[in-house]
């Protein structure tokens, strides 16, 4: 993961940031429980511990910039944090059970704050089907996309 700077109003690629580096072990928790839900892996597919899922998101979390940071760590623990005073539930989110926990993003999905979810759902997403061993079960050879490119570049003259 690469920390993005800006200097003199471009951006440019600054120093790696480690991930979880600002990232807590219960928010790392909280994220891998909200992947889990979104992309609910069945059968054959890579169990969301099997892959790098919440380490990038936490990485994602832990390099984003400081407001963005807030935010992203706000939601998550808003997320761990309603489902306590929830009659139904009165457990943390990522204490829950799939089942449970795709039930309450259902439920936050229809109420008020559906559109402040989609983001988290959005980068949840990113994070499970961006895991090498999802895409490689999806079809998806990395490799060869890059053997293909490097072809055409070097059919091409560029470099």
């Amino acid at each position: 993961m690469i920390a993005l700077a800006r200097i003199g109003g471009a951006r440019t690629a600054g120093p790696p940031v480690s991930a979880g580096r600002q990232v807590r072990a219960a928010e790392a928790a909280i994220a891998a429980a909200l992947i889990d839900a979104v992309a609910a892996p069945a059968g054959d597919w890579a169990q969301v511990h099997d892959t790098d899922a919440a380490t990038f998101l936490t990485a994602y979390v832990g390099a984003s910039p400081p407001l963005n940071r807030i935010a992203l760590r706000l939601g998550l623990w808003a997320l761990d944090g309603a489902t306590l005073f929830a009659p139904r539930y009165r457990r943390r989110y990522r204490h829950l059970v799939r089942g449970e926990r795709i039930e309450v993003l259902v439920w936050v999905e229809r109420g008020p704050f559906g559109a402040g979810l989609r983001p988290f759902v959005s980068i949840a997403k990113l994070a499970y089907y961006g895991d090498a061993g999802v895409m490689s079960a999806l079809g998806y050879d990395a490799g060869a996309v890059v053997e293909r490119a490097a072809a055409v570049r070097e059919e091409a003259g560029t470099p």
